[in-house]
């Protein structure tokens, strides 16, 4: 009888502690249903394609099977003992993370290994899941500060089924509670509007991307189309541009130096572009989509007239004296031979008389020659076809002079270094810039710009090179040029023009320096790209000109005198000069030899007759 009693007992005590924990294991059941559907609600709004859960080791804050079986996603899970290095290349980049937290995790282990696997894409949605309890003010705030600093924006936190935490970033991070069940949207686009949170920069100045100039106000404005860009930028997304420290109107940066702002976090974007062609391993991931697609030549002083001393060397070549010889030996010789068949003159074919025959020298020239009065039908023909020749001669180079120094020929186009070289032209290059070409070209940098580099800073090169300085040659990126050749179009003539075989690199691709996994990427990508397909960046180009125009930094007349005619120097007439000095001493030496000659054959004769 006691027996069956204490059975009877021992069964309904069974009953009651099953019936107390029914509820609590259906509770549990439904709790991981609800976060399943909330979930699969997230998906909704932008779907994903990957889940990873992070977790501690041995303590699993998760059922993952039930989000397997609801989602259909593949999921990825991992642990505070796995290597948040490994983690970066072996998911896509549209996923949601899911982070278990609790109370006890205030050194916030999980987010900064979270923070390494996903590097470059801070801007992923991150679900924090409070496992225990609701989440303490310290931990919301020890989170917030994390968030901030490493630039995450998406990020939301549950701890039951009816209310959870939204991540507000702008215009500072703070935490505020939120209904799931009055909720449209867990992961709103925050960088839709910033609110007026405030970003470090500085502008390059190198012209024409960006430029400060003082308005009639007073104020301080950004142009160029870099400029334009990043104030349209500011806009629209409602944040404010500070420049770290006062910037003076024309000073320049060069965006080397800008760069290594961005990447030390001095500031959180330059005004300024720069390429991934040089080191795209440190560059690459800190810059925005291409806002230039450009081609880097050499800008070389236009081909100007030849000088007057010059031309003289067209004209009185080799091949033009050689043939000239020619044909006053032929007629020399035709000469002496009718002289001596016809008039039986052996003086006249001689070799001396050939060589030297000033008559015959008079007509190849157009000069008067002396004829006969009666002479042989040959001979008539042979003085017509020369004073034909000479007419031909006289004439022709008669024009051709003329021509050429009214209309002088442009010197030859400088198509290569060694061009350059021979021409004594240097090429001027700013020296921050040359170790980028240096790495680029290697072993053949030395020999290419041997005996022709000229380093020099930015603000020397900028300089010489916006005076038309043509001393030098200059590097010039394509979309520097367009401002340039805009110029030149109300010129005379122009100064700088481009070689075709001149370049250093076929194709830059340059974007914005932005800090690394800052959240203004992705909304200054999409600036970019409809600034690019809408034309928006070409009318801001020329906006640019037209203020470089207005501030009096362009000029559209040449600054220095254009001097169209000189006078004659002592230069110009060198080369005859030399030609008529060399006849006089060649007449001199001959005249002193023919008089010795004379002398010498006076006193032979004199002994003779003694």
């Amino acid at each position: 009888m006691s027996y069956t009693l204490l059975f009877a007992l021992l069964l309904y005590s069974i009953q009651i502690s099953v019936a107390k924990l029914l509820p609590i294991a259906e509770s549990n059941n439904n709790a991981k249903h609800t976060f399943a559907n909330t979930l699969l609600r997230i998906y909704k709004e932008t779907p994903y394609e990957t889940i990873f859960v992070l977790e501690n080791a041995g303590k699993s804050c998760l059922a993952t099977n039930v989000l397997e079986s609801s989602l259909k996603i593949p999921l990825i899970r991992a642990t505070d003992a796995a290597a948040g290095e490994q983690l970066r290349t072996r998911f896509n980049s549209n996923l949601l993370t899911i982070v278990c937290l609790s109370q006890a995790q205030m050194e916030l282990k999980l987010l900064k290994m979270l923070a390494a696997s996903l590097q470059y894409r801070h801007q992923t949605r991150i679900v924090l899941h409070f496992a225990e309890m609701k989440p303490t003010s310290a931990l919301l705030a020890t989170t917030r500060d994390f968030f901030e600093l490493n630039y995450m924006t998406n990020v939301i936190g549950f701890y039951n089924s009816t209310h959870y935490y939204r991540y507000s970033p702008f215009p500072s991070g703070n935490w505020k509670l939120e209904s799931a069940n009055t909720t449209r949207f867990y992961t709103p686009l925050h960088q839709l509007n910033l609110h007026g949170k405030i970003f470090n920069t500085l502008p390059d100045q190198i012209l024409p991307r960006s430029m400060v100039y003082v308005d009639a106000s007073g104020q301080q404005r950004l142009s160029g189309h870099v400029g334009y860009l990043m104030s349209t930028f500011a806009s629209k997304y409602n944040l404010t541009l500070k420049f770290v420290h006062p910037v003076t109107p024309g000073n320049i940066i060069h965006l080397t130096v800008l760069f290594d702002y961005v990447n030390n976090g001095t500031i959180d974007l330059a005004i300024s572009l720069t390429t991934a062609s040089f080191n795209p391993t440190r560059v690459y991931p800190l810059l925005s989509y291409p806002l230039e697609i450009i081609e880097w030549f050499v800008a070389l002083p236009c081909s100007i007239p030849l000088e007057y001393a010059e031309i003289y060397t067209i004209v009185v070549t080799t091949q033009v004296i050689a043939l000239l010889t020619l044909l006053t030996l032929l007629f020399s010789a035709l000469d002496g031979i009718i002289k001596y068949l016809f008039h039986k003159r052996n003086e006249n074919f001689s070799l001396f008389n050939i060589l030297m025959n000033e008559n015959m020298f008079r007509g190849v020239f157009g000069l008067s020659v002396l004829i006969k009065r009666r002479t042989v039908v040959s001979s008539k023909i042979l003085y017509i076809f020369l004073f034909l020749l000479g007419i031909f001669i006289n004439n022709m180079y008669s024009a051709y002079f003329q021509t050429l120094f009214t209309s002088p020929p442009l010197q030859k186009e400088i198509l290569s270094f060694d061009d350059m070289r021979r021409r004594n032209l240097k090429l001027m290059f700013d020296r921050s810039e040359v170790q980028l070409v240096r790495e680029a070209l290697g072993s053949q940098f030395n020999e290419t710009f041997r005996n022709i580099l000229v380093l020099a800073d930015t603000a020397t090169v900028q300089s010489h090179r916006s005076l038309y300085d043509t001393s030098y040659a200059y590097t010039m990126p394509e979309s520097l040029w367009a401002i340039f050749s805009a110029q030149q179009e109300t010129f005379e003539r122009k100064i700088y023009c481009l070689a075709p075989t001149l370049k250093f690199f076929g194709l830059l691709m340059m974007g914005i320096p932005v800090a690394e996994n800052s959240f203004l990427l992705e909304p200054l990508n999409k600036m970019i790209m409809r600034a690019t397909e809408t034309g928006l960046l070409l009318h801001w180009q020329a906006m640019t000109f037209i203020d470089l125009v207005a501030t009096g930094r362009f000029s559209l007349k040449v600054t220095g005198n254009v001097v169209e005619f000189h006078d004659i120097s002592l230069k110009d007439i060198e080369f005859p000069f030399h030609l008529l000095l060399i006849g006089l001493c060649l007449s001199s030496v001959v005249f002193i030899v023919e008089v010795s000659a004379f002398k010498l054959k006076i006193f032979h004769t004199k002994r003779v007759l003694k």
